[in-house]
C-alpha cells in the first residue's frame, strides 16, 4: 500500500478521524494520506512530521525518531 502518514516528534501516529485520541502507538489505527501533499496540508508543523508508509514496515520495528530537514 502506498501512502503516507503523519508522525509526531515522540513517535506516536496521527490516528484516524473521529479516534478517541488524537495520536496512536498503533500503525493499524494511524491516518493514511494518499498524496504527500494531503499529509502536508493536515500537519502540524511545529511537531507533526510526513513519514512513506512502506517505510514504517521495514524491519518490522517500531519507527525511529527523524531527524527534521
Amino acid at each position: 500500500m502506498e501512502g503516507f502518514v503523519l508522525i509526531r516528534d515522540d513517535g506516536l501516529y496521527v490516528a484516524v478521524l473521529g479516534a478517541e485520541h488524537s495520536y496512536t502507538r498503533d500503525l493499524g489505527r494511524a491516518r493514511i494520506f494518499h498524496s504527500r501533499e494531503a499529509a502536508e496540508r493536515e500537519r502540524c508543523i511545529g511537531n507533526e512530521q510526513i513519514g512513506p508508509l512502506a517505510a514504517e514496515f521495514v524491519g518490522g520495528q517500531q519507527p525511529r525518531l527523524r531527524a527534521r530537514a
